[in-house]
């Protein structure tokens, strides 16, 4: 019975450490990150556009931030803080940063792996 707990230990040891020495590294898809960043960028920068006096909007410039956001929060399964309506806005500047923080964070997060294909069948799912 000694010499399976030791055998037993002995296993363990050994697990823990390839587990710990482990050489595998973080694949980040490139690609992916422009994509996902590119969709911060715009939340951002449709933000500016509306805060600038002025600016003249169409329905087809709310109709890209409302699917910006749509797809964000579907892979991210975050729920954002702007104001829908005529236009969708930010009715606080705290709030537009704390959605990009955190569409920022979830990247830091879920990064290793994730490629744009991975993430539109994300999105399907989520959809149905």
């Amino acid at each position: 019975m000694k010499s399976q707990k030791k055998i037993f230990i002995i296993l363990v040891i050994i697990y823990c450490i390839n587990v710990l020495s482990c050489t595998c590294k973080c694949k980040e898809d490139v690609d992916f990150k422009n994509f996902y960043f590119k969709k911060i960028d715009d939340i951002i920068s449709y933000d500016k556009n509306m805060s600038t006096v002025g600016y003249s909007f169409t329905e087809d410039y709310w109709f890209k931030f409302y699917d910006t956001i749509w797809y964000l929060e579907r892979l991210t399964n975050q729920k954002t803080r702007y104001v829908g309506g005529e236009p969708p806005l930010y009715s606080k500047k705290s709030d537009l940063k704390k959605d990009i923080r955190s569409f920022k964070n979830w990247y830091k997060e879920n990064k290793c792996g994730m490629s744009i294909e991975k993430a539109d069948s994300i999105i399907y799912e989520s959809y149905f």
